[in-house]
């Protein structure tokens, strides 16, 4: 049933018990840690973490975890402050894992061990894959993209 439940509605109703900032992970294989914001935090209910810290993109061997952030938040107000307070980092940018560690100074913040289906749109690969899943999924689509598919891998 869980797995049914949209990743966001989850985010919600978990900063609704909690009355903070929650963040959404998974585990993500060693050799793809330096891509995510990676977590490290205690296990304090069925799949959440109060979390202590977060590391943007570290090398896999200084990862604290293997669990990675992918790109669901709930946040407190005080999001707002810290992203005012986060100086800019690597490329010029101000990053929001540097925001969230100000916000861990200030209270708590969570992190949903997320066991759904997700689809990576930041590589090429993962944009292919995402399209074509949902194209399946179309009544529409079915049936030509698989002739298609077929097609082409026996080619």
């Amino acid at each position: 049933m869980k797995d049914t439940i949209p990743c966001t509605k989850q985010l919600i109703d978990i900063a609704e018990k909690t009355s903070s900032s929650v963040i959404a992970v998974q585990e993500v294989p060693y050799d793809h840690l330096s891509r995510y914001g990676i977590v490290k935090g205690k296990a304090c209910g069925e799949h959440l973490l109060l979390l202590d810290d977060i590391v943007e993109k570290p090398r896999p061997e200084a990862a604290p975890s293997r669990f990675g952030s992918i790109g669901r938040y709930v946040f407190t107000p005080a999001l707002f402050s810290c992203l005012k307070d986060t100086q800019k980092g690597a490329g010029g940018e101000i990053q929001l894992t540097d925001a969230i560690r100000l916000l861990l100074k200030k209270e708590d913040v969570y992190a949903l061990l997320y066991s759904g289906r997700r689809f990576d749109t930041g590589d090429k690969l993962g944009y292919i894959e995402t399209i074509i899943d949902f194209a399946l999924r179309d009544e529409h689509l079915n049936q030509e993209l698989t002739a298609f598919l077929q097609k082409t891998v026996h080619q």
